[in-house]
């Protein structure tokens, strides 16, 4: 990962507060977790043409939001830092990130598992598009494929690069 630790996710909408959670980068793609010993993220977030906007600062956290145009779950994400330190170096890392190529590194931690699904997304009574959404929401955009969108040339149609990225991922795949 090139950055990874603890922040504060604000909860959406009508929702009032926020949870401590894990957050790993990894190329454009920010994950978070329940915990740092939990091995599926909650959600990825891709940060390819993110915005970071500085927020409020209070005596326990400084806040900030992530504007994400590319990810299919959430336009931005609010999020806090405890420290000064902490808040600059996410700053940085996540500017970085958002500046680069999609899926641009994207790899697995060591010890994590990456899951690719394949999903049909005309099965389940009509349900197939609302299982793919959902699912993308944890897993991220690449790594859900619909095996019902045929490709002109053959073959299953799969966003650019989904499949290959994770070609030398290894036992945990």
């Amino acid at each position: 990962a090139m950055m990874k630790g603890y922040m504060y996710k604000s909860h959406h909408a009508a929702l009032k507060g926020s949870d401590k959670r894990w957050f790993e980068l990894h190329g454009t793609e920010l994950r978070y977790f329940e915990k740092d010993s939990s091995s599926v993220p909650n959600r990825i977030i891709d940060l390819a043409k993110a915005r970071f906007e500085a927020g409020s600062k209070s005596a326990t956290r400084i806040n900030f939001t992530l504007h994400t145009p590319n990810d299919s779950m959430a336009p931005s994400y609010s999020l806090a830092c405890e420290v000064e330190s902490d808040f600059a170096k996410w700053k940085n890392a996540i500017t970085e990130a958002a500046g680069k190529p999609a899926n641009a590194e994207a790899m697995p931690a060591a010890n994590r598992p990456n899951l690719v699904a394949l999903v049909n997304g005309k099965s389940g009574g009509k349900q197939g598009a609302a299982l793919i959404t959902k699912i993308k929401k944890h897993l991220g955009e690449n790594n859900v494929i619909d095996i019902m969108s045929p490709n002109p040339n053959g073959g299953i149609l799969a966003p650019k690069g989904a499949l290959s990225m994770h070609a030398n991922d290894g036992g945990n795949t």
